[in-house]
């Protein structure tokens, strides 16, 4: 486990600077070379971890404000009653909290992309996530969907084919499962990469051209 998420931190660095090297380049541009990409995203590989650990931290310790008052939570049909009002409120609680983890997840969503694009350290890629994710609650939504569907639409084939073919049940299905993250997940990658460059293209402002005084002739 602890292999696989170094190499798909490696592989990441590398996918995010090979989509930048393409966004907004005139067609028939190549994209950087593989072993470019490969060595300037190596060389950020320790912001990344620390940027990818800590986020995670924040995104385990928003979520368990919302699952922990649950957990005190008594469902009994000897004390259903008696234990109403006290389940109540403490779903209450856990829905308090739903809306602040929610914005963490949120606000947060582009710091790994920052740390390795733009920023130089941990600081610099929260800061620049949490300022270009403002405003952008809709497109956020739509790509957390969107990357979960990739995702489990082939996890809901397979399920159901190891049902129907009980020889791809077991290690056959998860190994099938595995390929097909494996796959697609650089298209879920590029897109995040793709999001978060185009959030930094709206929030810096583009250089206007000079403006032309009438009655001037524009072949001069």
């Amino acid at each position: 486990a602890l292999g696989d998420f170094v190499t798909q931190l490696i592989l990441g660095a590398m996918l995010r600077l090979r989509a930048r090297s393409v966004y907004n380049t005139p067609r028939g541009v190549p994209p950087a070379p593989p072993l470019e990409c490969y060595g300037r995203g190596i060389r950020r590989i320790p912001w990344l971890l620390v940027t990818e650990v800590l986020r995670n931290v924040v995104l385990a310790v928003a979520a368990s404000f919302i699952v922990l008052p649950t957990a005190f939570a008594r469902f009994s049909g000897a004390t259903a009653l008696q234990d109403l009002s006290r389940n109540i409120a403490l779903l209450v609680v856990a829905g308090v909290f739903v809306l602040p983890s929610l914005f963490a997840v949120y606000r947060l969503a582009v710091a790994t992309e920052a740390v390795v694009l733009d920023e130089h350290d941990l600081g610099g890629a929260f800061q620049s996530s949490y300022r270009l994710m403002r405003g952008h609650l809709e497109r956020w939504v739509e790509l957390i969907l969107s990357s979960g569907l990739v995702v489990l639409l082939p996890a809901a084939l397979i399920a159901a084919l190891s049902l129907a073919i009980p020889v791809l049940s077991g290690f056959v299905s998860l190994t099938l499962f595995w390929l097909i993250v494996a796959a697609v997940w650089p298209v879920i990658q590029y897109a995040w990469t793709f999001f978060y460059l185009r959030l930094v293209e709206i929030r810096e402002p583009v250089a206007q051209e000079p403006s032309i005084p009438v009655g001037t002739d524009v072949l001069t």
